[in-house]
């Protein structure tokens, strides 16, 4: 697994803004979260709305597995570090999970029923 933690632009300065691969999951994840916000007790604090977004993207199996999709989601909160995309993909090169499991892929018959 790997995480960078993003720079944010000026309007989002209060914001914490992570990006990376998740093996297990097979998919990269954004947050893009207001944590001083969230924290509070007013549940309007903590709502998403353009001048304070809240972000978590990439926590179900291969929801985004294009780096540069990923960068995407950010790019309107923080800075982009040249070479993020490359980096984010020889992440995932370099620790790409494991497939699916021969037992899944042999516990069903022809049709698709479980045995």
């Amino acid at each position: 697994m790997s995480r960078h933690t993003l720079t944010p632009l000026a309007p989002f300065a209060k914001h914490t803004i992570v990006i990376g691969w998740d093996r297990p999951l097979r998919t990269y994840y954004v947050q893009v979260v207001n944590h001083s916000a969230a924290e509070t007790d007013d549940d309007t604090a903590a709502q998403d709305d353009a001048s304070n977004p809240y972000i978590r993207r990439g926590c179900d199996f291969e929801e985004i597995t294009d780096a540069a999709a990923a960068v995407a989601i950010v790019r309107p909160y923080a800075e982009i570090p040249p070479g993020l995309v490359a980096q984010l993909k020889t992440e995932q090169a370099n620790d790409p999970g494991r497939g699916v499991p021969v037992w899944q892929v042999c516990a069903h018959d022809e049709y698709g029923r479980p045995l």
